[in-house]
């Protein structure tokens, strides 16, 4: 190691004789020999940031789950790197890295959900329009609009448009006023 011949070379005579010139060639040699094996650890510290980063964003649901999968494996693939790297051989981290900040990339936000609002468009189109005012009928036609010239590729980020248009379609279904003159006969 290099402690030991450095020790070695400490240790030779201050004053040798000319024939005894070997000792320091040797001493020296060892010492050089050393050095040279000496192995600079490479720096893991963005490595570790980078998985740190990458974990925080698997815990955001919004992603899809075959988008978290992908990140989880390079995750992993990252981890399972050897930690004993010299510093010759950052390029490995560094590829770790890359890796890691593509596949954050690569995330894709779900969709949103419109079942709810499905739902309400069928069930306001169900409705018998004969018995209701006009003005009630009024408010739940232009609700009915609204709701289906909605953007149909709308992110879980923009669930609460859908949810604010599902609410005003089935408010106006609620608030629909059946006429004065309807008469409902039972059979």
């Amino acid at each position: 190691t290099l402690e030991d011949a450095l020790t070695k070379a400490k240790s030779i005579e201050e004053k040798l004789f000319v024939g005894e010139q070997n000792k320091i060639d040797s001493a020296k040699e060892k010492l050089v020999s050393a050095i040279n094996e000496v192995k600079v650890k490479a720096d893991y510290s963005e490595l570790n940031k980078a998985i740190l980063d990458a974990k925080e964003q698997l815990k955001n649901e919004n992603y899809t789950d075959e988008s978290r999968e992908t990140l989880s494996g390079v995750i992993g693939d990252a981890e399972k790197l050897d930690k004993d790297l010299s510093i010759e051989e950052t390029e490995k981290i560094t590829e770790k890295i890359n890796a890691i900040k593509n596949a954050v990339k690569e995330l894709m936000l779900k969709s949103a959900d419109y079942s709810k609002l499905d739902k309400a468009i069928l069930e306001a189109k169900a409705i018998d329009s004969k018995i209701y005012t006009n003005a009630s009928l009024e408010a739940l036609e232009t609700a009915l609009q609204n709701a289906e010239s909605i953007n149909r590729n709308l992110f879980i980020t923009e669930q609460n448009t859908v949810d604010q248009l599902t609410d005003a379609l089935n408010n106006a279904v609620s608030g629909l006023k059946v006429r004065a003159d309807y008469v409902k006969y039972n059979d």
